[in-house]
C-alpha cells in the first residue's frame, strides 16, 4: 500500500526516485513498476527484478512476456516489437505513482486496463494532486506514457528534464 499523505515539498528530493534509473542501455526491463524500485540507505533508487529483461542487440526486441498490465505499454500488450520506449511508457506511469502515491488505474481491472491501453479508450490516470508538482514534471509524465512510441521521450531528455525542474527548484540530485 502506498502511503495516504502527499509529500511535504513538492520538489524532488536530493537523490530522487524521480531521476530516471539508469542511463540509457542496451537493457529493456518491461517490467518497470515501483514494486521494482528499491530505495538504498542513501534514498537512490535501484531497478531489481530483470527477469523479464532482455538484452537489446537490435533496433528492437520481441517476446512474448509483459510484466503488469497498469505499466506496460500498449506495443508490448499487443504482442510487438518493442525498444527502449516501452521502458520510457513505464516510468510515466512510475512518475504518476510517485506524484500521486496512487497506483495507476486501480479502479479498473488488469482486463481493462489491457483491452483500454491496447485500444487507446482508457484515458491516462489523473494526477489527483497536480498543483503540488511542477508543471513541467506532469508534462514530462504525460510524455512519457503516449501512446505511440514515438511521441515519448528517450531517456537522456527524461535525464535532461529532471535535471532542469531539479536546478528550479533548488535541489541537488
Amino acid at each position: 500500500s502506498l502511503p495516504s499523505h502527499p509529500p511535504t515539498r513538492p520538489s524532488p528530493p536530493s537523490h530522487s526516485p524521480l531521476t530516471p534509473l539508469s542511463p540509457p542501455s542496451q537493457v529493456l526491463h518491461l517490467d518497470l513498476k515501483s514494486a521494482n524500485v528499491l530505495l538504498d540507505e542513501h534514498g537512490t533508487a535501484k531497478v531489481c527484478d530483470f527477469g523479464l529483461a532482455h538484452l537489446k542487440l537490435g533496433a528492437s526486441v520481441l517476446t512474448a512476456r509483459m510484466g503488469a498490465p497498469s505499466w506496460t505499454a500498449p506495443e508490448v500488450l499487443k504482442g510487438e516489437a518493442r525498444d527502449e520506449t516501452a521502458d520510457t511508457y513505464s516510468y510515466g506511469m512510475l512518475l504518476f505513482e510517485l506524484m500521486s502515491r496512487e497506483l495507476p488505474f486501480a479502479t479498473v481491472t488488469p482486463a481493462q486496463v489491457v483491452m483500454g491501453v491496447i485500444t487507446n479508450l482508457l484515458p491516462p490516470p489523473t494526477l489527483p494532486n497536480a498543483k503540488e508538482w511542477p508543471e513541467a514534471l506532469r508534462e514530462l509524465m504525460e510524455r512519457c506514457w503516449q501512446h505511440a512510441p514515438g511521441d515519448r521521450p528517450a531517456f537522456g531528455a527524461i535525464l535532461d528534464t529532471i535535471e532542469r525542474i531539479a536546478e528550479d527548484a533548488g535541489v541537488a540530485l
